[in-house]
């Protein structure tokens, strides 16, 4: 676990350095929050404005996958749609080569016979 830069900066302080065992089972005392120095609270708002952006890159990108896997579904669905027409072709062509034969079949075993 690291520690926090602020545990490092409270530590390294000469009050840090000269608690007594005593004070250690004490509850710390807390001192209320100051408010937030002009710096700091321009940087939050910078930090906020950064978050959006990103939350709002992170949206569009979900977007466009989206779209890619509609795309892609579309594409399938055609896809097998074609590969079954190709199939009732082959079927329809197969159908019309086994009658042209067995008619050439009928007409040969008709000349050998009269």
């Amino acid at each position: 676990m690291r520690a926090s830069p602020l545990l490092i900066a409270l530590l390294a302080t000469p009050a840090a350095a000269q608690v007594l065992p005593a004070q250690l089972d004490k509850p710390p005392s807390v001192a209320p929050a100051k408010p937030a120095a002009p710096a700091t609270s321009s940087k939050l708002v910078s930090l906020q404005a950064e978050l959006k952006a990103v939350e709002g890159k992170i949206a569009e990108l979900k977007a466009k996958k989206d779209k890619l896997s509609e795309i892609s579904q579309q594409d399938m669905l055609q896809l097998q749609q074609a590969m079954d027409k190709k199939s009732q072709l082959e079927t329809m062509i197969s159908n019309t080569m086994k009658a042209s034969s067995d008619s050439q079949n009928s007409l040969t075993q008709a000349s050998k016979g009269s």
